[in-house]
């Protein structure tokens, strides 16, 4: 499949792995990678509440947000995808999916090594799936998905889009998915979605 370098397109992939069955595609694109962020963390990670997140004690810096108290920083585009996707899943009576940072650890290191490679999958350049990603950041979980998009510009955008496709939309709306980390480098969109064991 080639894709003009002068038209914007938009490709969806969703995926959701339930102990150990990975599904991957792999659809190759042509878009700069310039504007990657880069993870790491030292342990421990806890988990964020979303009460933590609140606009009332976010600052907005550098086009991250920061934690009051210095500890975390996300990409506004991280920050803006997770508030709407637990806005759509209040609209259908669920509840709230918590910020992990192992999650986000592995959906921006994908969403990373996508924007700087020039593809859109859910194997990394590396061979590595989803449950490596996961793992590799420390994450034991019962139940897991991913949702991957690439030429939106916007979070409402991205979110849109995977709304309108029933297998983002299932991930999305899934009662058993507990906790999100969401990626996000130059137009390259990673949602990870996770339940702890």
């Amino acid at each position: 499949m080639k894709y003009s370098k002068n038209k914007l397109f938009t490709t969806l992939i969703s995926v959701t792995l339930i102990l150990g069955t990975p599904l991957s595609f792999l659809v190759n694109k042509s878009l700069a990678a310039n504007n990657l962020h880069r993870v790491s963390f030292t342990e421990p990670l806890e988990q964020i509440n979303s009460s933590l997140l609140s606009p009332d004690i976010v600052n907005k810096t550098n086009n991250h947000l920061e934690l009051a108290d210095n500890r975390r920083k996300v990409p506004r585009e991280v920050y803006e995808v997770w508030q709407i996707t637990n806005q759509v899943r209040a609209k259908y009576g669920l509840r709230p999916l918590q910020f992990n940072h192992r999650l986000y650890a592995a959906a921006q290191n994908h969403s990373n090594d996508m924007a700087r490679n020039r593809f859109m999958s859910h194997r990394g350049s590396n061979g590595s799936t989803m449950s490596d990603r996961v793992k590799a950041v420390g994450y034991q979980y019962s139940y897991l998905a991913e949702n991957v998009a690439s030429g939106q510009r916007t979070p409402q955008e991205v979110v849109r889009s995977w709304m309108n496709s029933s297998g983002h939309r299932k991930n999305i709306l899934n009662p058993n998915l507990t906790e999100i980390g969401i990626g996000y480098a130059n137009n390259y969109w990673t949602q990870v979605f996770g339940r702890r064991k």
